[in-house]
């Protein structure tokens, strides 16, 4: 169940022993959040021309919003933010918005799937008398929850104990960047998390399907990974668009396996097998991997 921790946050946990450390006064600013452009082309060509799904829509916004500044849009489909890159207000909810849709330094959406029952997780504190939220539960991840919103998403109670590690931000964290507050969450992973035994792992490196080398990147590494995945289970009768979304919901482990090795950064992505009511191994066979297809697979 892994959870969102957000705002600015009081919080830790220790182990026994004396309670060292966790307010630290310090001046500057998070990580700036910056102006998104999406692209949405819209779904089936044979689409009506008049309906949203084959509209293409071109959207501009601050990601750091207010909420009563949002509004609907095409039939309140999309919520978009008014306000306009370069004004005053835009730069000054830049500067001090701190969202909790991305990671960041005072933790928001980390989505470690591993983060269940008995983790702990350590968050540096900004301001006096900070406070603490959390969400975004999920039943069930892949890691990077690849299609986005693909997660099993559920609802639940969190039992939380928090702790202060007075001055642990100065005695544990060393800033990242020019300000003191460039630092970032450390975590405990818990008794209780997904366990397999057998895997299907899939590589991937930072060559992308143009041909073009992206020097030791990683993302381009793991998304080859990703689409490496799906291109081989779509040969068992799913669709390749069933694939994707399994591939965010079912607890798939990816990892940077290879980032030093110039020009080409390497990832894998691991799929238990246990999961798939066939067997997806390649074999040796005469036409290929026995595929077995069931004929309602894609309805």
């Amino acid at each position: 169940m892994p959870c969102r921790p957000a705002c600015w946050t009081p919080a830790g946990a220790t182990s026994g022993g004396t309670r060292p450390a966790c307010y630290l006064s310090s001046t500057g600013q998070p990580s700036r959040d910056t102006t998104v452009r999406f692209e949405i082309d819209a779904y089936p060509d044979d689409e009506p021309e008049d309906t949203f799904t084959n509209t293409r829509l071109l959207i501009d916004y601050a990601l750091a919003c207010k909420a009563e500044e949002l509004v609907s849009y095409v039939d309140k489909a999309c919520n978009v933010l008014q306000t306009q890159e370069g004004t005053a207000e835009w730069e000054k909810i830049a500067n001090e918005a701190a969202r909790t849709i991305p990671g960041r330094e005072n933790g928001g959406n980390c989505d470690i799937k591993n983060l269940g029952r008995g983790s702990k997780v350590y968050l540096p504190v900004f301001v006096e008398g900070a406070n603490l939220s959390t969400g975004d539960m999920h039943f069930s991840q892949g890691d990077g929850e690849v299609s986005f919103c693909g997660a099993i998403e559920m609802s639940g109670f969190l039992e939380l104990k928090c702790e202060i590690i007075r001055g642990g931000m100065k005695e544990y964290l060393t800033p990242v960047g020019p300000s003191p507050l460039h630092v970032n969450p450390i975590f405990e992973i818990g008794p209780v998390e997904p366990h397999f035994s057998e895997w299907l792992v899939f590589e991937g490196i930072s060559v992308d399907e143009s041909g073009k080398q992206h020097f030791l990147d990683a993302s381009v590494a793991y998304k080859r990974a990703v689409l490496n995945a799906i291109e081989y289970l779509s040969r068992f009768g799913y669709s390749k668009e069933q694939v994707y979304i399994l591939l965010s919901c079912c607890p798939c482990e990816g990892r940077i396996s290879g980032i030093v090795d110039a020009p080409n950064a390497v990832a894998t992505l691991a799929i238990p097998t246990v999961i798939f009511d066939q067997d997806i191994k390649p074999k040796r066979l005469g036409n290929g991997p026995k595929l077995r297809r069931f004929p309602d697979v894609l309805r």
